[in-house]
């Protein structure tokens, strides 16, 4: 995205966040370092595959259109929610259901 920045909350430390670079997020083994999130006793809502998913779509919303874009988007593994910024329309705030539901609606 325009920042090139990762910003993640852990459930070990979830007042506080951690901001990542590109180059970082994308050097082997960048998320060996996190294999301990066990996100506090709670279960993920939104599995490996989807959110794999969801990040390919973030993608395609980010490069498709140079007017309408997504400047950013955040994903709650735990609670299914996903948060969607675009340049001219706005904030969107959905479930992950319906964001796979409603594709077509977002570019």
């Amino acid at each position: 995205y325009s920042s090139s920045q990762l910003t993640c909350w852990f459930a070990r430390d979830p007042f506080c966040y951690e901001k990542f670079v590109r180059e970082e997020v994308l050097e082997p083994g960048f998320l060996d370092r996190f294999a301990d999130a066990d996100l506090a006793g709670r279960e993920a809502l939104i599995d490996p595959e989807q959110t794999a998913r969801i990040l390919a779509e973030f993608k395609r919303l980010r490069l498709t259109d140079e007017t309408l874009y997504l400047r950013n988007g955040a994903i709650n593994l735990v609670n299914g929610m996903i948060n969607m910024s675009f340049s001219c329309d706005g904030t969107q705030y959905i479930d992950h259901h319906s964001f796979f539901a409603e594709l077509d609606k977002f570019g």
